[in-house]
């Protein structure tokens, strides 16, 4: 990445796994990708973040 590069975000959900001992909580692992004005993909990140349920 440059100063004044233009970045495009790409966010996905690749798995979610409710929480076996909270049932009201889960863990999801997002993917995070983000491109340039060229298409090039400058970052490629996973992250797992725990997240509050919904029934």
């Amino acid at each position: 990445m440059f100063p004044g590069d233009t970045l495009r975000p790409r966010i996905t959900v690749e798995v979610h796994t409710p929480s076996r001992s909270k049932p009201d909580r889960g863990t999801v692992r997002f993917r995070y990708r983000t491109f340039n004005q060229d298409d090039v993909e400058v970052l490629n990140l996973v992250m797992h973040h725990v997240m509050a349920r919904q029934e």
